[in-house]
């Protein structure tokens, strides 16, 4: 028998999933599925068919499996690419300077022949468009950056309110990268809404840390406006942003030439949530809200999505049933229940091993835990290394930067004489740059901390 799915993770909760992968491994017939799950992908198939414009490619494996073929396929036939261009580009040189020699313009005609035989190699599909994807913040919040405590909340239903969860407590400090999971109804999106002060039904005290500039991916997509084209989107939240400056940042996500006109109604779900991210991208804020931000992306969006999250300075709070990208980007879980939180350190597959209390990170040997990095992880993991040398040289430049401005203050102040207007002024001025300069020392602490540990 045959088993034809298309999208089987779709809107069920993960104690669902996991019991139709065990179903799925133990049966006895032929599944054939369609899936943008990437952890199901992962658990559950022994062979992949990617469908492009090119045709359908087997890969055999999992989805980790796939990426590590593919990239390796891309990187030979970017090779045998480069081969037949230089030899393409020779041969036309032959024929152009030779064709009109009659001594040698029969063997110029042969050339030419060889050039139009030939089978073209296609550029391999890493330098076909994509969405790409980076986050960044334009300063730093304080280390506290939310405090729930003791919070109920209610739904309206029938005229009346209605309790879905209570005693929710638990705290978000600068820099962490939390995931709130559940069961369907538990409540996760409300929370969120309640987090941003969109959702006025509940009890309990909510307080968000100074400093924080916040910004909100809404999985419904309403605050996108149906009447507007994409270029003014942009160009209305950034009135003073350059045109130019726009196309580009509208290509980064896919948006080229007369697709910038397009009617945000007219767009697909991908493409909206392109376009939420993108308004999410030149906010520069830094705590980042994220309801189901996966849903509606394509495979490599996702994974652009994963790296930025993953590389992003600041602190993310985000609702998934996205267990990949649970597992890429959480390094602690909430579990939203109708009695409160549970709170798990590390990502999905922790949060599994804990429930069942298994040690997720047993010790392996050096050689072993090397061999079972993929591809994506060593270079995941060296894109982590270079983004934090870069945030530690560019704050090593901000530092000197302000001892000299201090340098500069203190030799004003041996001139300034018996101005004591002048000089409380610089006095001043010089309090606020040596607190930004302990600061710029303490990020750089932790930066040179966090390199250390991720080399290791």
């Amino acid at each position: 028998a045959v088993l034809l799915l298309d999208e089987p993770t779709n809107h069920l909760d993960f104690k669902t999933m996991q019991w139709l992968e065990g179903y799925l491994k133990g049966y006895r017939g032929i599944v054939l599925a369609v899936s943008h799950d990437r952890y199901f992908l992962d658990t559950f198939s022994d062979c992949i068919y990617e469908i492009d414009a090119a045709g359908a490619t087997r890969y055999t494996g999992n989805y980790s499996s796939y990426l590590v073929t593919k990239k390796q396929n891309e990187e030979i036939q970017l090779k045998h690419y480069n081969e037949q261009q230089d030899e393409i580009k020779r041969l036309e040189e032959y024929v152009a300077k030779n064709g009109v020699r009659a001594s040698t313009a029969k063997s110029a005609k042969s050339k030419q022949k060889t050039i139009d035989r030939m089978t073209l190699i296609d550029k391999p599909s890493m330098f076909k468009r994509a969405c790409r994807f980076s986050f960044e913040s334009i300063y730093r919040s304080y280390n506290d950056v939310l405090s729930v405590e003791n919070v109920s909340l209610s739904v309206p239903k029938s005229g009346i309110l209605e309790k879905i969860s209570e005693n929710i407590s638990f705290e978000v400090k600068r820099g962490e990268k939390i995931a709130v999971i559940g069961a369907n109804g538990a409540g996760k999106s409300t929370l969120l809404k309640t987090i941003l002060g969109e959702y006025k039904y509940y009890d309990g005290n909510i307080e968000i840390g100074r400093n924080v500039k916040l910004s909100y991916y809404d999985q419904e997509q309403k605050h996108l406006v149906d009447g507007k084209t994409v270029f003014d989107t942009v160009s209305d939240r950034f009135p003073l942003m350059d045109e130019s400056v726009i196309r580009t940042h509208l290509g980064s996500v896919l948006f080229k030439d007369d697709d910038v006109f397009k009617l945000v109604r007219d767009l697909s779900g991908g493409e909206r949530a392109r376009l939420m991210f993108l308004l999410i991208m030149l906010e520069k804020a830094n705590f980042l809200v994220l309801d189901e931000p996966t849903n509606h992306l394509d495979l490599p969006a996702k994974e652009s999505l994963d790296t930025a999250v993953s590389d992003y300075d600041g602190t993310v709070l985000f609702v998934s049933h996205d267990r990949y990208f649970l597992n890429k980007t959480a390094d602690k879980i909430l579990e939203l229940t109708e009695n409160g939180i549970s709170e798990y350190n590390g990502n999905y597959d922790d949060y599994l091993a804990a429930k069942s209390g298994v040690s997720a990170r047993a010790p392996k040997s050096a050689s072993n835990e090397s061999r079972s990095l993929s591809y994506e992880e060593k270079k995941r993991a060296q894109a982590n290394i270079r983004n934090t040398e870069r945030k530690i040289a560019d704050t090593e430049k901000k530092i000197a930067d302000t001892e000299e401005k201090i340098n500069q203050i203190d030799a004003s102040l041996e001139t300034c004489g018996a101005d004591f207007e002048k000089a409380r002024e610089l006095f001043d001025e010089k309090g606020d740059l040596e607190n930004e300069l302990n600061s710029l020392y303490e990020q750089w602490n932790e930066l040179t901390e966090k390199l250390e540990i991720i080399k290791k």
